[in-house]
C-alpha cells in the first residue's frame, strides 16, 4: 500500500505510480495530462546521466577504478 500518496494525492492530485496512470488512462482513452507520467522518466534519465558525467572524477570505466 502506498502510504505517501495519502498526502501528495489530495494536493496535487497526481499518482505516485505511472502504472497506476497509465494503464486506467489507456483503458478509458482518457489521455490529459498523461504527457508527464512519459514525458518526466525520460527527461529524468537524461540529466541523471548527463548529471552523472559531469560529477565523476575520472574517464576510466568503473571496473578499472575499483579495483
Amino acid at each position: 500500500m502506498e502510504y505517501h500518496s495519502y498526502i501528495s494525492r489530495p494536493l496535487s492530485g497526481g499518482s505516485m505510480n505511472p502504472a497506476r496512470t497509465i494503464g486506467p488512462a489507456l483503458a478509458s482513452a482518457t489521455y490529459k495530462g498523461i504527457w508527464v507520467y512519459v514525458v518526466g522518466p525520460v527527461i529524468g534519465t537524461i540529466l541523471g546521466a548527463y548529471t552523472y558525467n559531469l560529477i565523476r572524477e575520472s574517464d576510466k570505466p568503473i571496473y578499472a577504478i575499483s579495483q
